[in-house]
């Protein structure tokens, strides 16, 4: 095989062998947008996870305060004695 001195022989990346398998095994989309798309996912279900234990420990919390009862309702609908009409708490504060 003769070689131009001016021409660099092209590898096999540079050729786009691994785009074009792998566009073929991803249906077309390319490695890059896949990996992301898993990425994004993964993400996605530890932001969940956390969420759902934060919800959980807060209905905890508000069931152990008496706020709530086992199926998620308010206790009572009553304001507190501060926020009733006839206390003499003021929203002011200057």
């Amino acid at each position: 095989m003769s070689r131009c001195p001016r021409l660099r022989p092209l590898s096999h990346h540079k050729l786009g062998r691994h785009s074009v398998e792998s566009q073929a095994v991803t249906s077309g989309e390319s490695v890059k947008a896949v990996q992301a798309q898993e990425d994004q996912e993964e993400w996605d279900r530890r932001v969940m996870a956390l969420a759902s234990a934060r919800i959980a420990a807060e209905r905890s919390r508000l069931e152990r305060l008496g706020i709530i009862d086992a199926n998620g309702d308010l206790v009572s609908r009553q304001l507190p004695p501060d926020m009733q009409p006839e206390s003499d708490t003021t929203v002011e504060t200057g």
